[in-house]
């Protein structure tokens, strides 16, 4: 919920030049994965799109990882 990660359906090309101003920076502790503002109403829109993939293919559950990043 709190990050970003390059290799995700959801990774545009374009951000590895120029980072949307919603992705705040890299996380020096994992490579490829960029701290976001998780208000940002496009973040929310990603997060709800891949909600909606995986809830499409029956995941039952979700592991909402660095929901504590505030």
């Amino acid at each position: 919920m709190g990050e970003a990660e390059d290799y995700r359906f959801y990774w545009n090309k374009k951000w590895d030049k120029k980072k949307p101003e919603w992705i705040v920076a890299e996380n020096d502790n994992w490579e490829g994965n960029y701290i976001v503002k998780y208000w940002s109403t496009e973040w929310k829109d990603i997060i709800k799109e891949y909600q909606k993939k995986l809830d499409d293919i029956g995941v039952d559950g979700y592991l909402l990882d660095t929901v504590d990043s505030y």
